[in-house]
């Protein structure tokens, strides 16, 4: 490692971009990794999306990037940044990014923990995503993400797009991360058995979505929402905004009132939940209604229940969008070899960043002032708001 600069300046990342393994050749680097490292989430932060813009950002705060370490040569071009960014291990990447949040962001030990998978669309181009493997075509990568709604922080990323597999994605993060008294909410596509089992074997808690990929199961739910003679509790909630009126109709059944087989098939089961949502868009004199079912291993009150239900959107809401539209991941070229995953990850690195800055303004805001202000950037850098 190249000996840092003399400096009180807090780099948050000492430790983390010195374990990434750099795959070169060491008699042949020109620009250490941790450098580019640097310059990659420090530009990122600071409004850049792509990494012509990295390279100019570097070119033009290269005193600014001294205050951190050497540079020596400069900042790498572009075409560099590419290419090692491509090359570094996008699995140990993550396991290294989630030992780094771990070590320096708040997590409250009975969080919210929302999983989801993402598309990021333009991570291949589209004539090769219109082909079969087999014939040369290449998917678009899917990460699997686990974000912390109260915290506002992502707590880890697993790329499954070798495997298309989300459950496989998903049951790796349940063992790399502490999930004691958290609870797991995920859509229908995480309603496994093997998923269900590891949460609790981890002491944590869940609440997943029961769609029709659990047919008796899902029969059962219907069955016996019907029955006027079982007890439930009910919650009512009701908003209303830009144009729209939506009504949901909350009702929960304990785990007393279950057919054996899906006590069985669901590990530490307590509840059952309906939610019916009626929505209204008053401009289209538009009526939605539609009806969804959970299981839970709480055994809480419905209100609380509700709560909880309504959070899992927000890792679409808080995370998936904003990456979207203030960080235009889903648009972002970048994409040879491990470059999207790494780059989506660097994204998350910042995003976290912003989230616990406590700055005003919206993620674009603050990025802007990233790029306009030094002062501003060594803020949002600082992690005396972190520890």
């Amino acid at each position: 490692m190249k000996k840092r600069t003399e400096t009180t300046d807090t780099n948050p990342f000492m430790g983390l971009f010195e374990q990434v393994h750099d795959y070169r050749c060491p008699d042949h680097i020109t620009y250490p990794l941790e450098e580019i490292l640097f310059l990659l989430v420090t530009a990122t932060l600071s409004g850049s999306d792509e990494l012509t813009m990295t390279s100019v950002f570097g070119e033009d705060k290269l005193p600014w990037l001294r205050k951190y370490y050497a540079y020596k040569n400069g900042v790498p071009s572009h075409d560099t940044l590419g290419r090692v960014l491509s090359n570094i291990d996008r699995r140990e990447f993550e396991g290294l990014f989630v030992n780094w949040v771990a070590a320096h962001f708040k997590i409250s030990p009975k969080s919210l923990l929302h999983f989801d998978g993402k598309r990021i669309n333009s991570s291949a181009d589209k004539l090769d995503q219109s082909k079969k493997r087999s014939e040369g075509g290449k998917y678009a990568d899917i990460i699997v993400n686990v974000y912390a709604s109260a915290a506002g922080i992502t707590l880890a990323q697993n790329n499954v797009s070798d495997k298309m597999d989300e459950i496989r994605g998903a049951l790796e993060l349940l063992d790399w991360l502490d999930l004691s008294g958290c609870c797991i909410t995920g859509d229908a596509n995480f309603c496994r058995t093997a998923i269900i089992e590891k949460i609790i074997a981890r002491k944590a808690d869940y609440i997943l979505a029961l769609k029709l990929n659990w047919p008796k199961q899902y029969a059962d739910a219907q069955t016996l929402f019907d029955d006027q003679d079982i007890e439930k509790q009910c919650w009512v909630t009701e908003e209303t905004g830009h144009g729209r009126y939506e009504k949901r109709s909350y009702r929960s059944i304990g785990k007393e009132s279950f057919p054996p087989s899906m006590i069985d098939q669901f590990a530490g089961i307590a509840q059952l939940v309906e939610v019916n949502r009626t929505r209204i868009v008053q401009r289209k004199d538009k009526v939605e209604n539609d009806t969804h079912y959970y299981i839970t291993s709480l055994d809480e009150p419905i209100d609380q229940l509700a709560h909880k239900i309504r959070r899992h959107w927000s890792i679409e809401n808080e995370l998936h969008y904003v990456l979207d539209v203030a960080f235009n991941e889903d648009a972002s070229r970048i994409r040879n070899g491990h470059s999207a995953s790494n780059q989506s990850l660097i994204r998350k690195i910042a995003l976290n960043m912003l989230r616990v800055s406590k700055q005003k303004g919206s993620i674009k805001t603050q990025r802007m002032k990233c790029a306009i202000s030094d002062i501003h950037r060594e803020k949002i850098l600082s992690f005396s708001a972190m520890r």
